[in-house]
């Protein structure tokens, strides 16, 4: 009993908790994304569909790129200024961040509007799609505003209320689908912006009222929590944009080495990959928990947790990928019909890579968390080079599975070379030289 009681510390216990909770909200969301997806590809015309995940996977890297990584240094400076018990700050900090997120994002938005014709002739190869990129634009702008008001429930280990925000968000542009998708993937693309930006009215009123946030402009110009956004951003937006360009750059590759067509076949396997993805709350959940106890030093803690999670997502690779090579076709034939079975090997392929993922963005955090935003970028840098080299060297002659391979073995990488230098820098805390 003492064993279990000395085992379960306060730090993992909070990181259990955290799980639970994130677990079945992502179970839904996971479920949400499916059913939209199903829609879009049974009432879209193939080339449509394509096109619609590639303008979108377009969208967040530029977004991702614009914003310099003020969405993941939101919720580490929240949790640092939580632990620290100066909450006062979290009001100037979403003051810049707000300012900030909403000038980028609106300088993006005005050029992809203005560019929508050249987009969807020489990129999408698909100049009929010039109006849908148009009124799409306005989720460069809306997209990084809600990861920053997420951003404070996220920090504050507040898991409940920040897996609400996702799926009430996302049950409503289903609902708007449902309606929107019959008069095409023009008619989409203005349901979904227009649901995009009144959730995001109504969550910003509700996070003000409930965690009591005063804005103030004059807040915007405040040195000191600037200088420690930036220090935090200046690296960490590398390894952000890495890790959105990690999973979009097959997508890029397929519509620019092959057609949308193949775009459409690869995004079939996705949806069934982002249920799977439910085990992303490990790196959610363990961020602001990481970095309370790196502030208070429990670096055991930490490592106990770290390894723990490594080890079950390790041996959970093989057994996932058996499941999906027997089961794929069978899968997707429930879930999109049969006409769609021809996935079934990307589907093999990507579920032997996903929790090399899931593993490698935990320890990404994890090196965010405790001041190694530098060498996770120079990390991440290194997984996009493979992927990149891949995608070149196999999409031209195997199309959307040559695009999984690639994937696959890119997350690979970044799981070993994540883990290797989070294991160096935890076996190294308790050394003044280090810290």
């Amino acid at each position: 009993m003492k064993t279990i009681e000395k085992f379960l510390t306060p730090g993992l216990l909070t990181f259990f908790r955290g799980i639970i909770c994130s677990f079945s909200g992502a179970v839904l969301l996971g479920v949400i994304n499916y059913l939209i997806r199903r829609i879009l590809v049974q009432n879209l015309s193939q080339t449509d569909f394509g096109f619609f995940y590639s303008m979108f996977a377009l969208f967040t890297l530029l977004t991702t790129f614009s914003q310099f990584g003020v969405q993941q240094a939101a919720p580490i400076l929240t949790a640092r200024f939580f632990a620290e018990k100066q909450e006062k700050r979290i009001d100037i900090l979403f003051s810049e961040l707000l300012f900030f997120s909403s000038l980028a994002g609106c300088v993006l938005m005005c050029i992809l509007f203005f560019s929508s014709s050249m987009l969807a002739e020489r990129f999408f190869k698909y100049p009929e799609a010039k109006s849908a990129v148009a009124v799409f634009s306005p989720f460069v702008l809306l997209y990084p505003l809600w990861l920053i008001l997420q951003s404070l429930p996220h920090g504050k280990r507040n898991f409940s209320f920040y897996n609400a925000m996702n799926i009430i968000q996302m049950f409503c542009i289903l609902l708007g689908v449902c309606f929107a998708v019959r008069h095409g993937v023009f008619a989409v693309c203005s349901a979904w912006t227009a649901i995009f930006a009144a959730v995001l009215a109504a969550g910003f009123a509700v996070i003000l009222r409930r965690y009591r946030l005063r804005l103030s402009f004059r807040a915007v110009f405040c040195r000191k929590i600037f200088q420690q956004i930036w220090k935090l951003c200046s690296w960490m937006s590398g390894s952000l944009a890495g890790i959105i360009l990690l999973s979009n750059l097959d997508t890029f590759c397929l519509t620019w080495f092959s057609n949308l067509q193949n775009v459409a076949a690869y995004n079939i396997a996705q949806p069934i990959m982002q249920i799977l993805q439910t085990l992303m709350v490990l790196p959610l959940v363990f961020l602001p928990v990481a970095v309370d106890l790196w502030q208070k030093k429990k670096y055991t803690e930490i490592r106990r947790i770290f390894l723990l999670t490594n080890l079950l997502l390790l041996f959970g690779s093989i057994p996932l990928a058996a499941v999906m090579h027997y089961a794929g076709k069978w899968v997707i034939t429930i879930l999109f019909g049969a006409q769609f079975t021809g996935s079934a090997p990307a589907l093999t392929i990507m579920a032997g890579g996903i929790l090399f993922y899931v593993a490698g963005q935990f320890n990404l955090n994890l090196l965010n968390s405790i001041g190694e935003q530098k060498n996770g970028m120079f990390l991440i840098m290194g997984t996009i080079a493979l992927d990149l080299l891949l995608n070149v060297l196999l999409i031209p002659s195997r199309g959307f599975i040559g695009a999984a391979i690639a994937l696959s073995s890119a997350y690979l990488l970044l799981a070993a070379s994540t883990f290797s230098r989070a294991a160096w820098r935890l076996r190294n805390a308790a050394s003044p030289a280090q810290l």
